[in-house]
């Protein structure tokens, strides 16, 4: 199994965080006839050509997800990589927070637009066609604003955790926002996920904290809390930011 995607995080290499408004953006779709995997070839697989194969190509330097045999097969394979779309549920886009360079506006707006493309010609996260079952796209919460100095929550039904919520107190520092008792709380059933990830936002532009729930897999029963850390530090959390959580897997049970 590959890596988990997180981990490019650590990685000096030029792939690039996707920094773009939460609306479908002005990229190519499918048109009439279209085809999002020619779409795909000539114009999205010579981006990640120049930007991220240097990387992504070679297990020795990061995670694999380019297949230089077929771009297009291995990037819509990659787990959680493409979500159709939903291109701020992808990680390309928000799992792409590492020193490689941003990409430029017209650069996002062409993977955008690719990835809106792929759900416009009918396919799911997986790249067939549609069936039952939980789409990827929720995986991760909206976003929502934190209050310094008392308790904030937030309900994490979007991401298949029925009525749990993400409960911690704020208190703005110097380096950014400060949370204290990061716990989650189960409603009326257990709930069960792994590698919570939390996002900031500085109007619709997403930042991935740190990745310090990389290893976490937690099982809490019905009206019970699970603690994920007694305090950590958002750093450089944006005045009137607003925060989101996103799970590997989640599950109510």
């Amino acid at each position: 199994m590959l890596a988990p995607l997180v981990a490019l995080g650590l990685v000096a290499c030029e792939a690039a965080i996707i920094t773009a408004p939460s609306g479908p953006g002005p990229g190519p779709g499918p048109g009439p006839g279209g085809d999002p995997e020619m779409i795909f070839l000539a114009e999205v697989q010579p981006l990640l050509e120049a930007r991220c194969r240097n990387c992504h190509e070679d297990p020795e330097a990061a995670p694999v997800f380019l297949d230089p045999a077929d771009y297009y097969a291995s990037v819509l394979a990659y787990p959680d990589l493409v979500v159709p779309g939903a291109p701020n549920s992808s990680t390309l886009v928000t799992k792409g927070n590492h020193r490689g360079p941003a990409w430029e506006a017209s650069e996002a707006s062409i993977v955008r637009g690719w990835i809106q493309a792929e759900a416009d010609a009918g396919m799911t996260d997986a790249g067939t066609e549609p069936g039952p079952g939980p789409s990827r796209e929720a995986r991760m919460t909206s976003a929502y604003p934190v209050d310094a100095g008392v308790e904030n929550r937030i309900p994490l039904a979007e991401v298949g955790l029925v009525g749990a919520e993400l409960v911690f107190t704020a208190n703005r520092v110097a380096s950014g926002m400060m949370l204290n008792d990061v716990r989650i709380v189960a409603a009326s059933s257990s709930i069960s996920f792994s590698h919570p990830r939390l996002v900031m936002w500085a109007d619709t532009t997403p930042t991935m904290d740190s990745d310090r729930f990389s290893d976490l897999e937690m099982t809490i029963s019905a009206g019970m809390s699970g603690t994920l850390t007694s305090s950590c530090v958002l750093v450089d959390f944006p005045e009137n930011g607003e925060l989101s959580v996103q799970f590997e897997s989640a599950s109510t049970l």
